[in-house]
């Protein structure tokens, strides 16, 4: 048998108080001579012999009470290995960054791993799962478990735990769930299935402030220098300064201190020198919740995106692809080469109103390379604008539609304007157009769109390319959309998105795509290499690039290069979540919907001993309670009904 509160049986020893009492408190009789006392003596005998009886019993009973008691208050129960039924135990311990936090015992996830190898929990009998892992023999895994970027989600994790217990359905199911159980964690979605006997532990910080860089990003560039901005966030107003440094690799570029006692949001500005490879590390000196105090960016020498117009030669496009990000080329309509075609990363048709089919085959190539198609219709020739559509597999054309339309709707929601409006506008001067073209198919979807709800800009994906159809010519003399604010950021985006350059920075476990401009052999493939892991991404390989796209790895904050055998191409900065940075908690005892055998605790210590229990143990507990209350019938009844 063991004990739940074995300190409590140390009450056991004041059971002597009541003995002693008993033994100083015995009533004296007081003896009355009497000239013939034989017949008094004999009574006088019996009544104090009964009488003496009669404490005893009482004694005994009270002993007999106070011990059952305090034997109730210990909660004896006998051990898993006398069970008769078969137990199923689950751990759940989160490991996510935000578990980094101070308890009272140190970092939350380390107090928590001390706790566990500490505790003979389910005599070492249970299946211990993380974020990232499981493991059925957690005794000599725990030691190594570490922190990861995978966050807590309460309701996969439910899953898994179901996905367990199926195996062995005929078992009692065991399960205790620990985390700090952040807002993140999506808890007031989670049903826990009432079967289980649940135990949840919140382990909670000693306090909830964290200061922590939200984002890098360049605001100004010149010749000479840029400017990097990063935005820091603090959880609550601080009073002391914290200081925010910038370095290049190991060389510090500069050094802030930063207020936050009137504002929990900070820019902060660095002008840095230009260099041909920068990769920046930003630190803020902030240490209770340190993981979110680093961020990386890189910034590299910046490939060109090649664009090609074929057709109309048009200054507005002169215009909008005049910048140094782009490698711009303007050829007449029975422009045709192949090598040259396979080599831009966009393509305009604009408004040709005649057009070869070795061209269209070459398009076909070139969008099954990846490449981004932008279809400007001839408002000449409706039999070569529905030849163009049903070759590119767009749809079906339907016949032009002489009406003057305004363009009044911009679809945001549209990755296209991603990130471009900092508001819905709805006043902007409104475009028009005169001759429209509109397609019917499946998979279209619409980026601007006219006052009758027709469209005006339409984008397919298709295999690896994209293809974009203006439903109306946008030279002068058919609209004026040219002249609107609206054409940059379309035109603009719409290239960048042809050939997806590195970012500054990326986070880890989204999935991240990534164009680089190489030329790669047919067996020959690209891997990401740094001090720490190496590891070969997904990647396809096109004519003029390679997309590597990242869902899975990498794991830890830092730079990694890209190679293409020991020639290294990009360097890539990759940054943990910034959800994780945000300390607000669920109140899990309220947050739960389904409480049906589900037990809330502060500590993993209450939860392993009461899990040591089970429920069908209880009948120790209550049998206490009766003993004590018929010790206390026993007690009155004595009192009562004994004569002496």
């Amino acid at each position: 048998m063991q004990f739940k509160h074995p300190e409590i049986l140390y009450a056991l020893f004041l059971l002597i108080i009541p003995v002693i009492v008993h033994l100083f408190q015995l009533q004296r009789f007081v003896k009355v001579p009497f000239t013939n006392v034989q017949l008094l003596k004999q009574l006088e005998f019996q009544t104090r012999k009964s009488s003496k009886l009669k404490k005893w019993l009482v004694l005994c009973t009270r002993m007999l009470l106070f011990t059952a008691i305090i034997l109730a208050f210990a909660q004896p129960f006998f051990s898993h290995k006398e069970q008769t039924k078969e137990s199923q135990n689950i751990v759940y311990l989160d490991n996510s960054l935000s578990m980094k936090a101070k308890g009272t015992n140190g970092e939350l996830l380390k107090s928590g791993i001390k706790t566990l190898s500490e505790q003979n929990l389910f005599d070492g009998n249970y299946t211990l799962i993380t974020n990232n892992d499981v493991y059925e023999n957690p005794k000599d895994a725990l030691l190594e478990i570490d922190y990861s970027s995978d966050k807590g989600n309460l309701e996969t994790v439910l899953l898994k735990v179901n996905s367990i217990f199926k195996k062995k359905p005929n078992t009692q199911k065991n399960l205790i769930l620990i985390s700090d159980f952040q807002k993140n964690m999506n808890a007031e979605n989670a049903e826990v299935d009432s079967t289980f006997y649940t135990s949840f532990v919140q382990l909670k910080p000693v306090q909830n402030v964290n200061i922590s860089i939200d984002s890098v990003y360049l605001a100004e560039k010149s010749a000479l220098n840029y400017q990097i901005n990063v935005k820091v966030k603090s959880s609550e107003l601080v009073s002391n300064p914290v200081s925010v440094a910038l370095y290049n690799k190991e060389k510090l570029l500069g050094k802030n201190a930063t207020d936050f006692s009137e504002k929990k949001e900070q820019i902060i500005e660095f002008t840095i020198p230009k260099e041909e490879e920068i990769e920046g590390i930003v630190k803020i000196q902030y240490e209770d919740v340190p993981f979110d105090n680093t961020y990386y960016f890189s910034i590299q020498s910046p490939e060109k995106i090649n664009l090609l117009s074929i057709g109309k030669q048009e200054k507005y496009l002169n215009d909008l692809f005049a910048s140094s990000e782009f490698q711009f080329e303007n050829k007449e309509k029975n422009f045709f080469d192949l090598g040259t075609i396979l080599n831009q990363n966009m393509i305009v048709l604009n408004e040709l109103d005649t057009i070869q089919n070795s061209l269209i085959n070459a398009l076909k190539d070139f969008k099954k390379q990846g490449g981004t198609l932008v279809v400007i219709p001839s408002s000449e020739s409706f039999t070569t604008n529905k030849k163009i559509v049903e070759n590119l597999d767009l749809g079906t054309l339907e016949n032009e539609k002489e009406q003057e339309l305004k363009l009044t709707k911009i679809h945001f929601e549209h990755p296209i304007f991603k990130g471009v409006f900092e508001g819905r506008i709805s006043n902007f001067e409104y475009p028009f157009s005169k001759k429209q073209y509109n397609i019917n198919g499946v998979g279209l979807s619409k980026i601007l769109s006219n006052e009758d709800n027709s469209a005006f800009v339409l984008e397919k994906k298709q295999n690896q390319g994209n293809t974009f159809w203006f439903t109306s010519p946008i030279s002068k003399e058919n609209s004026n959309f040219t002249q609107s604010a609206i054409i940059v950021p379309l035109f603009y985006n719409i290239a960048m998105q042809s050939l997806k350059v590195p970012s500054l920075a990326y986070t880890i476990r989204e999935n991240n795509e990534v164009d680089i401009k190489t030329k790669i052999g047919k067996n020959e493939l690209l891997k990401i290499k740094n001090d720490n892991s190496e590891f070969i991404p997904q990647q396809q390989t096109f004519a003029s690039k390679v997309k590597i796209q990242f869902s899975e790895n990498p794991n830890n904050a830092g730079f990694y290069p890209v190679l293409k055998g020991e020639e290294k191409l990009n360097t890539l900065a990759f940054n943990y979540d910034n959800a994780e940075s945000d300390l607000t908690y669920d109140d899990i005892n309220t947050t739960i919907n389904n409480k049906k055998n589900a037990v809330f605790y502060d500590s993993i210590e209450n939860a392993v001993i009461s899990l040591k229990s089970d429920a069908q143990e209880n009948w120790i507990f209550k049998w206490l309670l009766v003993a004590a209350f018929i010790f206390i019938l026993l007690e009155i009844l004595i009192l009562k009904y004994f004569k002496t």
